[in-house]
This record gives structure tokens, sequence and C-alpha cells, in this order.
């Protein structure tokens, strides 16, 4: 991010900008540039409507949007993000996305009789179609496509997206940083596993983010004149009242590496705390606090806990877990808090137990559109990982994990595998099994070996759901024909050695 903004086609425009779009209007609200030192490049141009008597507050605002490197790359994608550019650009201006239109600027290389040539244009258009259907915000025109080539020379394709929109002046903001100290805020967008934006958190995401920059300014344009401002802001900290954690009983379903920080954390906060997981590692076990009690069931969590917070993976079985059977279990007035994924709770039914009291509150980083509009929940976006240091320790460990399991067939973190760890190989091999999770199994598995005349030093087997992993460490090195017969074994999924 850093390398992009010291790039000099982004860190200042500023000769370009003042000799070819430099043009300053009596409806203009924004300068080209901002700031104390008119260095600070303006997202977006803003001008109020021209009336012919008294003033206007209303304005009209234009951005853009366009990357030739990444167009280069992807015409699709150069088209998507041209169009969430455009987009970004009005938010940041302090504009509303649901009322932006479109325009659109092609520029192509020349179209001949070769059918590759005709892709760029077919994937561009494409791209910014699925971005309109994506935030289901239409194009008001475009321009026609013009021919960049001269003689071997082509353009890069290009699709630049124009979004306009209308806005109230007060609600406007510039980009300039107004004081030393004022932090540069980062909204990374979410995207799938085609680098293709999720339209609804991204939309969430700049709605949130619009509310904000209005309730803010808004605070701050009532009380500007209040001399005495800091007893206002005292009786206004009324509104946020809450209760005290200490002695409380906080349910934390999921003793995963994040379950097991929480817990631990909560004891320390002078919370009473009960944990539940059936597939509770070694590893999670041993970090676990003493004072963290563990249950076989939800059911307990539900029935004893003043807070719950959920830290499982969506699976067939934790799907909806929150539902009105389990609901009707708890406390008035339990605070739920998820954290893992929007689908382990039944929207209708959270619903009308938040209308009711029986959940004062509902916190959630995956809200959707209608948990978000619900009284009583507080919705945020999802922050896990939104660190500088984050991308890297995640990759380490991805790394480190993806190694131990190919070096030494051990399993951490999988969906739905079970944990296991069994060291590093003392003998002279070990077989990987991954199967199904029925009878029978090991009984096979030893029998291979035992008419092979090999002896198993040490076994491990462990179960999760439908799925089963066991680790046999043998005496003998493993031959090709030895692995097939395991392989061979009904139920078995995959079977492989260690040297």
């Amino acid at each position: 991010w850093l390398s992009v903004l010291s790039d000099l086609n982004v860190c200042s425009q500023k000769g370009l900008i003042e000799m070819f779009d430099g043009s300053i209007g009596a409806a203009s609200v924004f300068m080209p540039h901002g700031g104390k030192y008119q260095t600070t490049e303006t997202q977006a141009m803003v001008a109020k409507l021209p009336v012919l008597r008294g003033d206007c507050d209303t304005v009209t605002m234009m951005s853009y949007g366009f990357d030739p490197y990444l167009s280069s790359w992807s015409p699709y994608h150069g088209a998507v993000y041209a169009v969430i550019e455009s987009v970004a650009r009005i938010v940041a201006s302090g504009g509303d996305y649901e009322k932006i239109r479109f325009t659109f600027r092609e520029y192509f290389r020349r179209m001949t009789e070769d059918p590759h040539r005709w892709s760029q244009p077919f994937a561009a258009l494409l791209g910014a179609y699925s971005a309109q259907l994506g935030f289901g915000l239409p194009s008001i025109g475009g321009k026609d496509s013009m021919s960049g080539t001269f003689e071997d020379i082509d353009v890069p394709p290009t699709l630049v997206s124009f979004a306009v929109d209308i806005a109230r002046e007060k609600d406007i903001i510039t980009p300039e940083l107004k004081a030393a100290g004022n932090k540069l805020v980062w909204l990374r967008i979410p995207t799938d596993q085609y680098d293709v934006p999720v339209y609804e958190k991204v939309m969430e995401q700049y709605g949130k983010f619009t509310e904000d920059i209005r309730g803010g300014m808004d605070w701050v344009s009532e009380n500007r004149g209040d001399e005495n401002i800091s007893k206002t802001m005292e009786k206004a900290k009324a509104k946020f009242a809450g209760t005290e954690i200490r002695g409380k009983k906080l349910g934390v379903i999921g003793l995963g590496a994040i379950g097991v920080l929480i817990a631990n954390a909560a004891t320390h906060l002078g919370m009473e705390v009960i944990g539940c997981d059936p597939f509770l590692s070694v590893a999670n076990a041993l970090n676990l606090s003493r004072n963290v009690k563990i249950v076989k069931s939800n059911s307990e969590i539900f029935a004893e806990c003043d807070y719950i917070t959920v830290h499982v993976p969506l699976l067939d079985d934790t799907k909806g877990m929150f539902n009105k059977a389990s609901l009707s279990m708890m406390k008035d007035g339990v605070v739920i808090l998820n954290f893992s994924r929007d689908l382990l709770v039944n929207e209708e039914d959270m619903g009308e137990a938040l209308s009711t009291g029986k959940v004062a509150k509902y916190v959630t980083d995956f809200p959707t559109k209608k948990i978000a509009n619900m009284e009583n929940v507080i919705a945020f976006p999802h922050l896990g990982a939104s660190t500088a240091e984050s991308e890297d320790n995640c990759a380490v460990m991805a790394v480190e994990q993806l190694v131990d399991y190919i070096e030494n067939g051990n399993i951490k973190n999988s969906v739905n595998y079970p944990a296991m760890d069994a060291g590093k190989c003392q003998t002279a091999a070990r077989i990987c099994v991954c199967h199904k999770n029925i009878p029978n199994m090991l009984a096979q598995f030893t029998g291979v070996f035992s008419a092979a005349g090999i002896n198993i030093e040490t076994m491990v087997n462990k179960s999760r759901g439908n799925y089963a992993y066991t680790v046999l460490d043998i005496c003998s090195r493993a031959s090709a024909e030895l692995v097939d017969k395991v392989n061979a074994i009904e139920g078995v999924l995959k079977a492989r050695a260690i040297q």
C-alpha cells in the first residue's frame, strides 16, 4: 500500500491537474488540491447546483476509477475495480453510495478479424455489468469505444468508471489531514476466492462509513458553540451506561486458539467462565486456565451464562445453532457475541428474542442486512487479522502447519478433520491414513501390517464427525505395495507413507 502511495502515478499529479484540469467556477466546493499548502489531491469534483436567486446547499459530485495495471492483467477485474474505485471516492468525500449513477468510457485496441482482440472489451463490459448488479446501481449512459491502436502499438484495455451523486454541502469532507497526529484509516474490501468484491459486505462498510461521517459532523455542528462542551460530553456519556462483567458468567462455545484466549482473559477480568468443545485438542487444553469449567453440552452454557460467545466453524451441525429452541433455554437479558459466521444464527428467531428482551444485545462482525437493522444489535466489520502484522503472522503459521503435515503427518486447525499431534516420527516409517469414521477400520489396518510381518510401534487415532485420522509408526520402511493395500481398504480416503 505504501509503495502504491509513493508511485509517481499516484503521489502527485498536481502539475497535470493545474495544466489540464484546474478550472474553478463560482459554484465549486472543492479546490483541485486541499490543505494548507494546496498539495492534497481531492477525490472528486463537487459543485453547488446553480440557481438564479439565493443560495443552494445541494451539490453534485463526480469521481472516476481506473487502474491501467490491473486492467492489463484482467480487463474483467480492471472494470470491476474501476467501478469500486469511483464509488469509494464518492463515499470518502461524504457522498451516499446508494444514490450513485454511473457512466463509462471505454478505450480498447482496434478490433480486427482476430477473435482474441474482441475478448478484452467483452470481459471489461461484463466486469462493469457485474459490479452494477452487485451494487444494485445503474449506468445512465456511456461513451462509445474508440480505437486505441496506432500501427503496432495498442493502449491498455481501458474502461473508466465515472460515478455521479448528489449530497448536501454540509456533509462533504475534504481529504487532507487536518492536524498533526491525524490518522489515515485503510478500509479493506472483502473479496471472494476469485478476488472479486463481496458486494454485500462492501455496501455495509460504505453505508456505515457514511453514517459515521454524518453522525460525527452533526454532533460537532450541534455543539460547536457550546462553551461548556466538556460538561455536555459528560452528560452524553449516560447513553453508554452498561453493566459490569465482574462476577458474571461467560460461556465460550468452541475452545480453539481464539476461544482459549478469550476464556483465559475473561477469568482475569473476574468472570466465571464455562467452556464447551467436544473436539478440544490436547494443546489447547494445556493452554486453558484451570479456572475455566468444562461442560459436555452447549445446553449447560445456554442455561447458566449471562454472556455467550461462539467460536466454531460453520458446519451442518452448527448451522442455525442459535434458534428458538436454544434461545428459550437462556437467561432473560443474555448477551450473545458471534464472531464466527452469520449462519450460526437463525435471523427470525434472533429478531424475536431481541424484541422481547430475551436477548439484551447481539454483537456480531458478520451482520446481514436484516440483522444490522434490528434494535439492540451491535454490528461492525469483520476485523479479524486487521493488523499490520497479521498477514505475515498468518502466512508463517500456515506454512509451518503445512510443513508439519507434510513432514510429520500432524494436523492442526483443520475445518473437518480432528487435531492430531503425533510429534516427529522416531521409527523407520510413519503411515498416515485419512478415512471414514466407521467401525472395524483399526482392525483392518493392523491386519495389513500383521500379514506383512511388520510391528506397529505407536498408533494414534482421532475422529471428528464423519471423518477420522490414524497415524501408525512402524519398525520397517513402508513399501509402495504396503501403502496400496491400506488404500484398498473400504472406507480409506487416502493413505501415505513418511519415511
